[in-house]
């Protein structure tokens, strides 16, 4: 299982044209799927149906105020 992670975190590391040794962290959730956190920014990770990285889509987290 860690060798497909390391896979895509490097190929989610070369469509953002980053350093490889860039530390990636992997998240699910299921409103949004699978996601990234590199660096301080967040990521969507989009997958196609051979659950192949489709597109990496910078996400804004907005958090409300209660």
């Amino acid at each position: 299982m860690v060798k497909r992670y390391e896979a895509a975190s490097r190929k989610v590391l070369e469509v953002l044209d980053l350093p490889m040794d860039t530390l990636v962290h992997w998240h699910f959730d299921v409103a949004v799927g699978w996601y990234v956190n590199i660096k301080g920014h967040t990521y969507q990770v989009v997958m196609n149906d051979e659950l192949l990285i489709d597109q990496v889509i910078e996400m804004k987290i907005v958090r409300a105020e209660v």
